[in-house]
């Protein structure tokens, strides 16, 4: 969960032989070419992906360990999106179904596809902001949340930003905590400004490093002027 898994498996989206883009035409999120004979589940395109490095070590964010979401289904004996469902979204009092994307085989992929509404959105930005709770039920446990915004650990990040948990942590900007989606999508929770932040996008780079400098100023200064 904090990205620090040792596998050979790149994220590079301007490269076209990129591991993630592997893993997309696996899922049929991306269109497969001509004579395709790569992977055509998620659980076969696993089988390719080989160790480079030590586990624990080294942080470099990779999609492919979303899967972990696997270990979920195969504990509680739900699917993705019914766990999602029964544990948040329906608690959460969503407005709006939610859709996921999955492979041929019906697995969810975790690691990108999911569609919502932006209230929706911001609803569990709201819930990580109160710690896990929601009109009197702890629906994720305040240890958690507190776990997550332990993101100060250089050993994690090379940049500004800190990763805990599948949360983005920045070190020298208003105190919080952030979810990061490819082209621009963001999730800011900023408890000690009392906000919530909510944002979709379509920058044309996928990467943050194209996009952060766009996005987070605007969305830290507005929360700013809120706390003030």
């Amino acid at each position: 969960m904090d990205m620090q898994t040792g596998l050979a498996s790149s994220e590079e989206y301007i490269d076209r032989h990129a591991s993630i883009w592997a893993y997309a035409r696996a899922c049929g999120w991306r269109p497969r070419p001509s004579g395709y004979d790569g992977p055509h589940t998620l659980r076969d395109y696993l089988k390719t992906i080989s160790k480079k490095g030590a586990h624990g070590e080294e942080f470099a964010y990779k999609t492919v360990n979303t899967v972990m979401t696997w270990v979920m289904e195969r504990v509680t004996g739900c699917s993705f999106a019914q766990l999602l469902h029964e544990r948040l979204w329906a608690p959460l009092g969503c407005e709006e179904d939610g859709y996921i994307i999955t492979d041929p085989a019906g697995r969810s992929m975790a690691g990108a596809g999911l569609s919502a509404t932006l209230r929706d959105m911001a609803r569990f930005g709201e819930l990580m902001r109160c710690e896990g709770a929601w009109h009197g039920k702890q629906l994720i446990p305040a240890s958690v949340v507190h776990d997550i915004q332990q993101y100060t650990d250089p050993s994690k990040s090379a940049s500004n930003f800190g990763y805990s948990s599948m949360w983005w942590g920045s070190r020298d900007q208003l105190p919080g905590f952030m979810a990061g989606g490819i082209h621009g999508q963001r999730l800011f929770v900023l408890p000690e400004a009392e906000t919530v932040i909510a944002c979709f996008a379509s920058h044309p780079v996928a990467i943050g490093a194209a996009n952060e400098p766009i996005t987070s100023p605007q969305m830290v200064a507005l929360a700013r002027i809120l706390r003030e």
